[in-house]
């Protein structure tokens, strides 16, 4: 008898190993391109926001941004590809690695053709991505073209603090003008 429940729950063991498995690697067809580092993706009539594990590429709005997008886009859209997850993000997308049809990681193509940093806070790890941000610089290709880049991260922290000075700097001058009229 105790043998019979000892087998038992290793295969029920294995069986949730193997459910909890699948999960974390599935095949999905790409239907939209947010931007250079964030995709859409459908499997079994769901959509999945994506966000590239352990990249980080310029922002919209930046140098090389729509051309980190548009490179994603011409790599993935509309074709079917691989997806590791990792986890979720705070915005609660998955976090995941892009494979593609021809076994290459869409993270370490955007790094290696210039259009990514490696986001060592996220994959400190990663010695792939690590040599290919290496080769691009060498190379001195898309963001590493330019002496003036400034990592997303930066950029985006740079906005944060500019808008919140903004909305200081208004909620001052409408306590100054408020204080102003009611004298």
């Amino acid at each position: 008898m105790y043998k019979r429940l000892l087998l038992t729950a290793a295969v029920l063991f294995a069986l949730i190993c193997a459910s909890s498995a699948e999960c974390k690697e599935f095949k999905a067809k790409v239907i939209g391109i947010t931007d250079g580092d964030t995709i859409k993706v459908l499997k079994d009539g769901v959509q999945y926001k994506i966000r590239l594990r352990g990249i980080d590429c310029p922002e919209k709005s930046q140098p090389f941004g729509k051309q980190a997008k548009l490179f994603t886009s011409e790599l993935v859209f509309n074709k079917d590809v691989s997806v590791i997850e990792s986890g979720q993000d705070r915005y609660g997308r998955t976090v995941a690695d892009i494979i593609l049809a021809d076994h290459t990681s869409l993270s370490q193509d955007l790094v290696r053709a210039g259009y990514a940093w490696w986001y060592r806070q996220y994959a400190p790890k990663d010695r792939n991505l690590a040599y290919a941000e290496v080769d691009a610089k060498l190379d001195g290709i898309g963001i590493w073209s330019s002496r003036y880049t400034q990592a997303p991260w930066e950029y985006r922290h740079q906005r944060t603090v500019g808008k919140s000075k903004q909305h200081n700097d208004f909620s001052q001058i409408s306590q100054l003008n408020l204080g102003h009229l009611t004298q």
